[in-house]
């Protein structure tokens, strides 16, 4: 997806990788780091390239970094870059103020499982897979099959089926929703609305407080979910993020 900045094109997705690396997936200390080199990039002006190279440091945020390079000092961007940067900054002193680490619930793939498979709406046919590596967070993805006509065992087409994915990132005590879509045959059933609120209760059994979702239909998750919308990280949109906090 890009944007459209005059005649400049702006990559979006690179935008969402950089927020992703940075607020959900770095550490306290990386964080901190980032959070400080945002500060001095954001008091220069023009932006200056020097400093948002500073930013790349694992292989997906250099990434991302190189392709906002691209358009760097083009004519009508710097203000784009620059409010995507605030709002960048802005989730990064959240998470190094707010960041939590929880234990680890033992046995949480069971856990996991055991939910999903009796939500009301589970079918034995469906698709389950959850990734519970050494370090970094859970990771779950589901299709439920009988709700994706169109199905056909591809990965990557979350867009398409009814599919559901989420992260319980026990490090900093954030629980991501990456994913949520339900195939348009379906719509209106509240499929989606019951999965969330049976997994988050999950989670809120599990220690988590603190929830979030980067990506589109902030309107959804802020009128059924009670999720509140942080800053727009642009004028056209770039990139936004709802998150919750619970007492």
């Amino acid at each position: 997806m890009i944007l459209e900045a005059n005649t400049i094109r702006v990559p979006q997705e690179a935008g969402l990788d950089l927020h992703c690396e940075l607020v959900y997936y770095s550490l306290e200390g990386e964080q901190r780091a980032a959070l400080a080199v945002l500060r001095a990039a954001l008091k220069t002006e023009p932006l200056k390239r020097s400093a948002l190279e500073k930013l790349g440091r694992s292989d997906l945020s250099a990434d991302a970094v190189k392709d906002l390079l691209r358009v760097c000092g083009a004519p009508g961007t710097d203000a784009v870059l620059r409010r995507y940067l605030e709002g960048l900054a802005i989730s990064l002193e959240r998470e190094v103020a707010r960041r939590r680490p929880l234990a680890r619930s033992t046995g949480v793939t069971a856990l996991l499982r055991t939910a999903i498979q009796n939500w009301e709406h589970f079918d034995p046919e469906d698709r389950l897979e959850i990734r519970v590596p050494r370090r970094g967070p859970v990771w779950v993805d589901y299709i439920s099959r009988k709700h994706s006509p169109r199905y056909d065992g591809a990965k990557g087409n979350w867009d398409r089926d009814t599919q559901y994915m989420f992260e319980m990132n026990f490090v900093s005590g954030l629980f991501i929703w990456l994913s949520m879509h339900t195939a348009p045959e379906f719509r209106g059933r509240r499929l989606g609305v019951s999965f969330i609120r049976m997994v988050e209760g999950l989670a809120r059994e599990m220690g988590f407080r603190r929830f979030t979702v980067p990506g589109p239909n902030p309107r959804f998750w802020c009128e059924q979910f009670g999720y509140g919308l942080r800053p727009e990280h642009d004028l056209g949109q770039f990139i936004h993020e709802v998150y919750r906090e619970d007492g």
